[in-house]
This record gives structure tokens, C-alpha cells and sequence, in this order.
């Protein structure tokens, strides 16, 4: 597939739409892998909970007060959280794949018709917590790719600021990623950001999760918002030209 782009250099737009069209099967699966993996942890966190609860009756609830008395089992939890914790993973994993999805998509799409290279700011599409679409998509990538290589980097909290190293060195634009994901997610100063983020990025994205079922359909409306600001920032028939190009995929109620 690559190899093939780089030959032919099809139109932008035709191969904004079109990714967007075809990629839509398997990055639903992701998507929809994402939240179905996240639930299971919290059920499996759930069920840990009440089983030690349950272990621990005589105790908990006698210095409560409640009278309660559960059935005394003793049980091993260890595999409960060790499987809530793979879960955890695999959502994260999940959403990694859809976010890098976007990311390449958006920033093609940018770059062929903005010119320039990848870049955090300026964001497109919808504002999350302060953050445009295109600007979490690129630093939820940018955390998949090098988040061991912030831990080699960074060893001490709170990490240092953006400004104490030179423009475009590698630790300023790590650190740059760093502090949106702080600012977006309320990570305090003093703490460490181990996890890929990408789950959180996702759900953020959705903004629906606990409330109502998950969709992909509202993550690509959102990217194919985020597209049409490009287009729009392109100027002349830009905006026209994917939006043609959209509709003859069948996207028009994105487009609408």
C-alpha cells in the first residue's frame, strides 16, 4: 500500500475519502475493541472488590456496624486483577491503533495540502479540554511511539519545562506532548506518565462512554471535521473538492 502511494501520488482528496471509506471495518472493530475491553476490566475490578469484601466480612463489616454476614469464603483474587490488568492494556492497545489511524489520515492530508510537516499545532477539527482533534491525535501517537524513551529522558519530577531546551531538540518536543497531556487529563506535576494515554484519548474523543453506547461513527465525524478545516484552510475549492469526494463515498451526513 505504501509503496503504491508513494508511486502514484493519488489526489488528496480522493484518498482522504476513501481511507476514511474503506478503513471504516476494521478501525470499527478497534474502536468498539477498545470500549469492550475497558468494560471488561472494570467488571473483573468489580468482582475482585466483592469477593474480598465477601473474604473479609467479619472484619469490614462488624467495625461498620451493619450486621452483614456474607458467606466467609476465602478467595484468590490475584488472577481477577492480573486479567483486569491485561484488559487494561488491550484497550490501550485497541485505541493506539485507531488513534494512529487518524493521525496518519489527518496529517497526509495536512501535509498534502497545506505543505509543511507533522506538527502538534495548528489543531483542526473539534476542541477537547483546551485541545484541538488533530493536535490529541498527535500526541496520543507521538505517547504510543516514545513513552519508554520519556522514561530514559526524564527522571526526576516534575519533569522540566519545554523552554530549558533548544527549539526542535528532541526533549523540548517531548516535553511539549507531555504538558498537553497533563493539561488535558489533569495529570499532576508529580507524577509520572506511564500509560499510553491512548485509551483516555479515545474515550475523551467519544465523550459519551458511561452514559450511552460507544460509536465510531462519532470519531469519524470527528476526524472528518478536522479534514474539511484543513480543506477550509486550504482556501480556494478546497473545501468543495473533499466534500465532492466525500459524498461519493457516502459520507454525507459528515459532510452535512
Amino acid at each position: 500500500m505504501a509503496s503504491f502511494v508513494r508511486l502514484g501520488r493519488l489526489d488528496p482528496y480522493e484518498l482522504f475519502a476513501s481511507t476514511m471509506r474503506e478503513s471504516r471495518p476494521v478501525m470499527e472493530t478497534m474502536y468498539y475493541g477498545a470500549f469492550t475491553s475497558f468494560t471488561r476490566r472494570n467488571g473483573l475490578l468489580k468482582e475482585a472488590l466483592w469477593r474480598q469484601c465477601d473474604q473479609d466480612y467479619d472484619g469490614v463489616f462488624g467495625e461498620l456496624g451493619l450486621g452483614v454476614r456474607l458467606s466467609g469464603r476465602t478467595y484468590d483474587t490475584s488472577h481477577l486483577h492480573a486479567e483486569a490488568q491485561i484488559m487494561d492494556l488491550q484497550a490501550d492497545q485497541f485505541a493506539s491503533l485507531v488513534l494512529c489511524f487518524g493521525d496518519d489520515v489527518a496529517q497526509r492530508f495536512r501535509r498534502a495540502v497545506l505543505g509543511g510537516g507533522a506538527s502538534l499545532y495548528p489543531g483542526y477539527g473539534p476542541t477537547y479540554h483546551g485541545e484541538r482533534l488533530t493536535t490529541l491525535l498527535r500526541v496520543g501517537s507521538n505517547c504510543y511511539r516514545h513513552i519508554s524513551e520519556w522514561d530514559d529522558m526524564f527522571t526526576r519530577l516534575p519533569y522540566p519545562n519545554a523552554a530549558e531546551f533548544a527549539p526542535g531538540s528532541l526533549e523540548r518536543k517531548a516535553l511539549q506532548n507531555i504538558e498537553i497531556i497533563q493539561r488535558v487529563f489533569g495529570i499532576g506535576v508529580h507524577e509520572l506518565i506511564r500509560d499510553l494515554v491512548s485509551w483516555r484519548i479515545l474515550c475523551t474523543i467519544d465523550g459519551q462512554y458511561g452514559t450511552a453506547e460507544p460509536s465510531y461513527d462519532r470519531f469519524e465525524t470527528a476526524l472528518i471535521s478536522a479534514g474539511r478545516d484543513i480543506a477550509h484552510a486550504a482556501g480556494k475549492d478546497a473545501l468543495a473538492r473533499l466534500d465532492t469526494k466525500l459524498c461519493e463515498r457516502g459520507l454525507r451526513e459528515a459532510v452535512a
